[in-house]
C-alpha cells in the first residue's frame, strides 16, 4: 500500500513539473536518456522479448533547458545481427519536450524469428535545426538481446531439491491506486553456505527454510519486507513493526523474536520501508520521515533489544534527501535496497524524483551515483555510477568487494572493487500482462565470493563468471528473483520458489580430471601439477566454493591433457629416431667376397703400422 502511494505521488509530481523563470538556460538542451524494448505503446517496462514475439522500442528524451521546442525530430536506426527480423530499419518521429521535463516515443513493431542482437541508434534534433545549449548528448546507442540472453551456452541438467507453491497472482486492494490482479512475484535470499533460504511474496507471504525444512511462516496483510544476514544467523521481518529472530532458535521451535522495533517516531520516521540485518544482529532501517517529501531516511541500530527496551541503541543515521549536490534542488531520494556484507559494510541502492523544477532532469536518467557503500560508522567508502535509478534490489559479496544491482532502464551492473572493473548489459524485467506492484528486475544474484553470477531471462537461468561470460544455462520461466550460496541456487517464480544444485558440472569435471591423470600416469607422463590442481578442486568442493572448485577442475583437465600430449609426442619422437629408414633392405654381399676383403684390410693396416714404427726408431737413433 505504501509503495502504491509512493508511485501515485511520484506520477503526480513528475507529471506536473513547473518551470521557474531564470533557473535554467534560455535555450533547450535535448538529451536521449533511455532506449529499451517494451511490449506495446501502453507499456514502459523494459523487457527482453523472445523469438517471434512482437515488441516496440521505447525512447525517452529529456529537456534540461529553459525553452520548449516544438516538433523536435527524433530519428531511429535499427540493425540486426544474423537474424531474419521484421520491421523497418529507419524511423522518424517528432516530439515536444517541455522545459525541465521529458517526452517519449515508441517505434515498431519488431519481430525476430530467432535469437539475435538488436542495435538501436536514436538521435534527437539530428540536423540541429533547433538551437541548443549542448549538442553532445543528442544521440544514444544501445544493444539488446532478442530471443535469449545466451542461446548457445552449455545446458546444465539441474534437479529441484525443494519447492514452495505460491499463487501466481493475487488481488490487491488500494485506496490510492488501481485495485486488481497483480503478479505475485517471489523475492528470495540465501545464506552464503546455502543452508538458509528466505522467501517473500508480493502478496505478503514470508517463509524461512533451513536445509529445505520450513521453520518460519507468516502471512502479512501489510506491505512487508524481510532480510537474512550473510551467514544466515539472523532473520528480520518488516510488517507494521520490525522483528529480529535468531535462526537457530527458530529451527528449534522458539518463535519469540530477539527484539521488536516499533517506535517509528523515535527514529524520526512516519513509516518503515526497507530492512537489512548484519551478522552481528545490527539492523539497518530505511523509511519515510514525517513529511511526505522525505523518503531517504536511514537508521542503523546496533543494539535492537536496547532500542526495544529503552528507545536507545541507534548507532548512526544518514539522510539521503533534497538539494542533493549531485542533482540540485527539489530532488528527493528513495532508498530502494539495503544489503550488509559480513564485515558490517552496508550497500545502499537509491532511486529518486524531482518535485517542482529540476536543476537538470537528464541527470535523473544518466550515469549517476545511485549506489553507496557505507562502513560500520556510516562513512561513504565507495559510490557506484549506474545508468539509471536502482529498481528495487542490490547484492553484495561477503567480503564487500563485488556488487551487483539492477536499474530502471532494465540493465544490471556488476562492480569488482578489488580490480576496479565493471560491466553491464540489458536484462529487462520478467513481467507479464498483469503487471506488478512497483518495478523490479530482481532476476539476478551474486555468489558470496563474488566470482560468479546468475541472471534470468523469460525462459532460462544463466550462470556467468565474473567477467560476464556465460558458463551454463537451464530452462526455467517466470523467474522474478534469484539467490546463490554454497553451490546452490534458489529461484523465486510466479507460482513458487525452488532450490537447485549446481554441483553436477563440478563433479563431472573432477571425475574427468582424475581419469585423464590416471591415463597420463599410465603413459609415463609427469602429472604432479595436474594432480595438485585436482587436489585444490576437491578441497574447494568440500568447502562449498562452487566456482573455485569448477575452475580448478577445468584447469586440472587442461594440464593433464597437456602432460599426456607431451608424453605421447616424446614417445613418438624417440621411436622415430631409432627406426631404420623405410624402403627395401640393402643387398648383402656373399661371405666369399666379404672374407678376402677383410683379410686385405687387416694386412694393409699392419703394414702401415710397421712402417710408422720403423720411421720413429730411425729418428731416435739419429
Amino acid at each position: 500500500m505504501l509503495k502504491s502511494l509512493f508511485m501515485l505521488v511520484l506520477i503526480l509530481f513528475t507529471s506536473s513539473v513547473v518551470y521557474v523563470a531564470g533557473s535554467t538556460p534560455s535555450s533547450p538542451n535535448l538529451t536521449v536518456a533511455e532506449i529499451y524494448p517494451t511490449w506495446n505503446e501502453q507499456a514502459s517496462t523494459p523487457i527482453l522479448p523472445g523469438s517471434k514475439e512482437q515488441f516496440r522500442i521505447y525512447v525517452l528524451v529529456t529537456n534540461s533547458g529553459g525553452y520548449e521546442p516544438r516538433n523536435a525530430t527524433l530519428n531511429l536506426k535499427v540493425s540486426w545481427q544474423g537474424a531474419n527480423a521484421q520491421g523497418p530499419t529507419e524511423y522518424q518521429d517528432s516530439v515536444d519536450v517541455k522545459s525541465g521535463s521529458d517526452a517519449f516515443a515508441y517505434f515498431g513493431p519488431f519481430v525476430a524469428d530467432s535469437p539475435t542482437n538488436m542495435t538501436v541508434l536514436a538521435t534527437i534534433n539530428p540536423n540541429r535545426t533547433i538551437q541548443e545549449s549542448d549538442y553532445s548528448d543528442n544521440g544514444m546507442s544501445a544493444t539488446f538481446h532478442v530471443g535469449k540472453l545466451f542461446p548457445t551456452v552449455s545446458l546444465l541438467s539441474a534437479g529441484t531439491l525443494w519447492h514452495e507453491n505460491e499463487t501466481p497472482s493475487f488481488y490487491y486492494t488500494s485506496s490510492v491506486s488501481s485495485s486488481g490482479n497483480y503478479e505475485n512475484r517471489l523475492h528470495v535470499t540465501m545464506s552464503r553456505n546455502g543452508e538458509i533460504v528466505a522467501v517473500r511474496s508480493d502478496s505478503g507471504h514470508i517463509s524461512l527454510y533451513k536445509n529445505g525444512t520450513l521453520i518460519y511462516d507468516l502471512q502479512s496483510t501489510t506491505f512487508s519486507d524481510s532480510a537474512l544476514s550473510d551467514s544466515g544467523k539472523y532473520f528480520a521481518v518488516k510488517t507494521d513493526s520490525i522483528k529480529l529472530f535468531d535462526v537457530d532458535q527458530l529451527a528449534m521451535g522458539n518463535k519469540a523474536p530477539l527484539a521488536s522495533v516499533s517506535g517509528m517516531t523515535k527514529l524520526g520516521m512516519l513509516s518503515f520501508w526497507r530492512v537489512a540485518v548484519s551478522d552481528n544482529g545490527t539492523l539497518a532501517i530505511a523509511g519515510f520521515a514525517n513529511s511526505i517529501l522525505s523518503f531517504g531516511i536511514l537508521k542503523v541500530i546496533g543494539d535492537p533489544q536496547r532500542f526495544q527496551d529503552f528507545g536507545t541503541g541507534v548507532s548512526w543515521g544518514k539522510v539521503f534527501d533534497g538539494d542533493s549536490p549531485h542533482f540540485g534542488p527539489n530532488f528527493y531520494y528513495l532508498i530502494e535496497s539495503l544489503s550488509f556484507d559480513d564485515t558490517g559494510q552496508l550497500l545502499v541502492g537509491l532511486s529518486g524524483f524531482f518535485v517542482g523544477n529540476p536543476h537538470s532532469l537528464s541527470r535523473l536518467y544518466g550515469p549517476n551515483p545511485w549506489l553507496y557503500l557505507l562502513d560500520s560508522l556510516g562513512n561513504v567508502v565507495w559510490t557506484g555510477n549506474v545508468s539509471s535509478r536502482v529498481s528495487e534490489d542490490s547484492a553484495i559479496s561477503s567480503d564487500g568487494k563485488a556488487l551487483l544491482t539492477a536499474t530502471d532502464d532494465g540493465r544490471i551492473h556488476y562492480f569488482d572493487r578489488s580490480t576496479n572493473t565493471n560491466f553491464s548489459f540489458f536484462l529487462g524485467f520478467n513481467t507479464g500482462p498483469k503487471g506488478s506492484i512497483g518495478t523490479s528486475n530482481s532476476q539476478f544474484a551474486i555468489s558470496p565470493t563474488g566470482d560468479y553470477l546468475a541472471v534470468a531471462d523469460s525462459s532460462s537461468i544463466y550462470i556467468l563468471d565474473a567477467t560476464g561470460a556465460p558458463l551454463f544455462m537451464f530452462p526455467m520461466s517466470n523467474v522474478t528473483s534469484l539467490a546463490l550460496g554454497g553451490g546452490y541456487l534458489v529461484a523465486g517464480r510466479l507460482g513458487g520458489a525452488e532450490e537447485i544444485s549446481l554441483w553436477q558440472p563440478v563433479d563431472q569435471a573432477i571425475v574427468e580430471a582424475q581419469s585423464l591423470i590416471n591415463q597420463a600416469l599410465g603413459a609415463g607422463a609427469n602429472v604432479t601439477q595436474a594432480a595438485s590442481i585436482l587436489a585444490s578442486a576437491q578441497e574447494q568442493r568440500r568447502e562449498g566454493e562452487w566456482y573455485k572448485a569448477y575452475s580448478y577442475a577445468e584447469s586440472s583437465i587442461i594440464t593433464a591433457n597437456q602432460a599426456l600430449a607431451s608424453r605421447t609426442l616424446f614417445a613418438t619422437a624417440t621411436t622415430s629416431s631409432l627406426t631404420l629408414p623405410s624402403g627395401p633392405p640393402a643387398e648383402l654381399l656373399p661371405i666369399a667376397v666379404i672374407l678376402p676383403i677383410g683379410i686385405a684390410v687387416v694386412i694393409l693396416v699392419a703394414v702401415t703400422l710397421l712402417i710408422t714404427v720403423r720411421r720413429k726408431r730411425r729418428k731416435t737413433a739419429e
